[in-house]
């Protein structure tokens, strides 16, 4: 691409469905590009499907890592990663125990104090 660019980092099997709107992310046997092989760490140059990079435009390399700018001027959409909201009270149970016990349908829970 020749510009700066996030990458999601994911390791998926060539048969899962990535189109838009898919949770290709819950795939069974997904994940991590440096957890799960295929290198990692902070990179001037890499080599991915084009799919999986994400322009950010003129933000300077040493600060693409503040990513809650890049969410905040809506750069990067989270909401994919996003499968549960619980209160406080389901803190245990519905979000450490989901995440271990059911981590095929969860990528990341958020806890709302207020809910």
């Amino acid at each position: 691409m020749g510009q700066n660019v996030v990458v999601e980092p994911y390791i998926i099997g060539e048969d899962v469905d990535t189109s838009i709107g898919e949770s290709y992310q819950l795939s069974q046997d997904m994940n991590f590009i440096g957890l799960g092989g295929g290198g990692g760490g902070l990179s001037e140059k890499i080599v991915v499907q084009r799919q999986w990079a994400h322009p950010i435009g003129e933000i300077p390399l040493d600060q693409a890592p503040s990513t809650i700018e890049l969410v905040r001027s809506g750069k990067i959409d989270l909401s994919p990663f996003i499968t549960g909201r619980i209160g406080l009270d389901e803190l245990v149970s519905g979000g450490f125990d989901e995440l271990i016990n059911n981590n095929e349908q969860h990528v990341k829970i958020i806890v709302d104090p207020r809910t």
